[in-house]
């Protein structure tokens, strides 16, 4: 009950898509901590016994049911730590967040060469093809980090992409769950991308201007 004699009930579950169905580790009351499992296209409906003896009785006939809600999973989001990037030695770090890959509750998944890095305007040479890792037991939220270079390496820990000014790389997410399908984000390679600034608009005599 949300307040004394307020005749009105809250309880809630948790909806996931890899932890089997469970009604352990709930409150003492019993209102919050159940999970139910779900798939994408489930319709999933709450009955409530409305009867004085809820808990020794099978009344259906005083059953109340919601109207279903529809479970539905999509395309996961793929995010960059930059827009821009130096040609050579720059760091590049690709975010994804789609909550259907998280498949075990006990350990980080990994994507296996779910994230491809292409050239957009020139030739890389050789693609880059990597594993998004989880970043923590159950987060949803994989990572991936390449680095730019003079030339393509898919043989070192972090695997570098050949940088050209001006060019552009393709960077992409391939999604298999609920069904195949890709998210893209494009990374820009520039020598000539810094940025000049004053610490403030305006100044009197006497003050120092300092320059970012």
């Amino acid at each position: 009950e949300t307040d004394t004699n307020s005749g009105t009930f809250q309880g809630s579950f948790q909806l996931s898509g890899s932890t089997l169905t469970t009604n352990t580790n709930m409150d003492r009351d019993s209102s919050h901590g159940g999970i139910l499992k779900v798939s994408n296209g489930n319709a999933v409906s709450v009955f409530y016994n409305d009867s004085p003896s809820a808990t020794a009785e099978d009344n259906s006939g005083n059953y109340t049911v919601t109207s279903p809600i529809l479970i539905v999973t999509g395309l996961g989001s793929l995010s960059l730590s930059k827009e821009t990037a130096y040609l050579s030695g720059d760091t590049v770090v690709a975010t994804v967040v789609d909550a259907d890959r998280n498949t075990s509750s006990n350990s980080a998944d990994t994507l296996t060469t779910a994230l491809k890095v292409t050239g957009a305007n020139y030739s890389v040479g050789t693609d880059l093809n990597l594993n998004l890792i989880e970043n923590g037991v159950n987060t949803g939220t994989f990572v991936a980090t390449f680095k730019t270079g003079i030339q393509t390496d898919i043989t070192t820990i972090l695997q570098v992409i050949k940088a050209v000014q001006n060019g552009v790389a393709n960077v992409i997410y391939l999604d298999t769950i609920p069904s195949e399908s890709s998210a893209a984000k494009q990374v820009m390679f520039s020598a000539r991308n810094a940025t000049l600034s004053f610490d403030k608009g305006s100044y009197i005599l006497g003050d120092f201007a300092v320059i970012t």
